[in-house]
């Protein structure tokens, strides 16, 4: 996934959101200014990356190098051994299921989504990113300054926080509660009950492999 000022990368049925793209791998999402990296259900959350022991990754300022599917984070970007992408100011290309990411979104191939200060369109689990919020058909979210409620693994993303269904998180200045593999991310912590952890100024508890940062 590439990582640049904006846009996002999401691999599966993730977005990144906030002013830094984040990058996610499975059912996650950083949300902060500074953008994380999640791989397996699991995130580390802080000023300074942590090490993690299994598909995990270091998140800080700098980038870290990980073992499996993770991707070194920060104002340079770093090669990884396996669908991981350098993150830096300038989009980078990568082999599978990646995008580049810089100041104008890219096209993408699959499960990828344009990112620019425009909103794009996408074809499969993807969504639309910019200054006003898109709609969507199938497990896309609209992304805009009002939030939206979406039916399936979706989330809404605005400045009002939202409540979904499943393996949805909401996002905004608010936090939310979300019934599963879900996180709330805000200014206040939140606590969650399976995979998940919660980001914001204020630590978390976690319940299930998940680290406490």
């Amino acid at each position: 996934m590439g990582i640049g000022n904006i846009g996002w990368t999401h691999k599966d049925r993730l977005m990144g959101i906030e002013d830094v793209g984040r990058t996610h791998n499975d059912r996650l999402m950083g949300i902060r200014d500074v953008g994380r990296t999640h791989n397996d259900r699991l995130m580390g959350i802080g000023d300074i990356g942590r090490t993690h022991n299994d598909r995990l990754m270091g998140i800080g300022v700098i980038g870290r190098t990980h073992k499996d599917r993770l991707m070194g984070i920060g104002d340079i970007g770093r090669t990884q051994n396996d669908r991981l992408m350098g993150i830096g100011d300038v989009g980078r290309t990568h082999n599978d299921r990646l995008m580049g990411i810089g100041d104008i979104g890219r096209t993408h191939n699959d499960r990828l989504m344009g990112i620019g200060d425009v909103g794009r369109t996408h074809n499969d689990r993807l969504m639309g990113i910019g200054d006003i919020g898109r709609s969507h058909n199938d497990r896309l979210m609209g992304k805009g300054d009002i939030g939206r409620i979406h039916n399936d693994r979706l989330m809404g993303i605005g400045d009002i926080g939202w409540t979904h269904k499943d393996r949805l998180m909401g996002i905004g200045d608010i936090g939310r509660t979300h019934k599963d593999r879900l996180m709330s991310i805000g200014d206040i912590g939140r606590t969650h009950k399976d995979r998940l952890m919660g980001i914001g100024d204020i630590g978390q508890t976690h319940n299930y492999r998940t680290k406490k940062t």
